[in-house]
């Protein structure tokens, strides 16, 4: 088994900034309207492919009883047009794959029932999510379905549970730029 190679953030276009830093002044690439809770910090920014793009990692509180715990999120997110409807594709929890076997449907659903039971579509627009989520790009997110994407005011993000993996940090970069290739070319004049 090969060991992963650490790729520096410079090689990819990313400035690593210090701890502290809670956003970037004047971008829409900040977590305002992602969470309803918790502190974010970021921890690279720069242009990536083209497209300015910002890495975070977010944190907040669960309580349960009298127990506490982090829930921690990584999220990466680039520029997209600010015209672009909100759009989120989120995976299904094991209770929503029970209960769409049981026929209850919730979300958009697209023509391949593989994707349909992976993940759930919610959206603003269903003819942008229809444009947008081709076959082409519904295979793509099959190969990684643990993964949610969110789309809304004017930004895309790519969010993993769990803490930031600097030796992930190119693969899940080449990730989030495969998705904006994919995406279809008439959709960045969608208005």
């Amino acid at each position: 088994m090969s060991k992963q190679r650490t790729i520096p953030a410079q090689s990819l276009g990313l400035h690593k900034h210090a701890k502290g830093v809670k956003a970037l002044p004047d971008s829409p690439l900040n977590l305002a309207g992602l969470f309803r809770t918790g502190a974010g910090s970021l921890r690279y920014s720069g242009i990536v492919h083209g497209r300015p793009l910002a890495v975070y990692q977010h944190q907040y509180m669960v309580f349960a009883g009298t127990t506490t715990f982090p829930v921690i999120h990584t999220i990466y997110l680039a520029e997209v047009s600010p015209l672009w409807p909100k759009l989120s594709i989120t995976k299904r929890s094991t209770f929503a794959q029970l209960a769409r076997m049981l026929g209850w449907r919730n979300g958009l659903q697209l023509d391949d029932p593989r994707f349909n039971r992976a993940f759930k579509v919610t959206t603003e627009d269903d003819d942008f999510a229809i444009a947008m989520l081709t076959p082409q790009l519904q295979q793509f997110l099959l190969t990684k379905v643990g993964v949610n994407w969110h789309i809304d005011l004017g930004r895309f993000a790519l969010i993993y549970s769990g803490k930031l993996k600097h030796k992930r940090l190119a693969a899940s970069v080449d990730r989030l730029t495969r998705f904006l290739e994919l995406i279809p070319d008439e959709l960045e004049a969608w208005q």
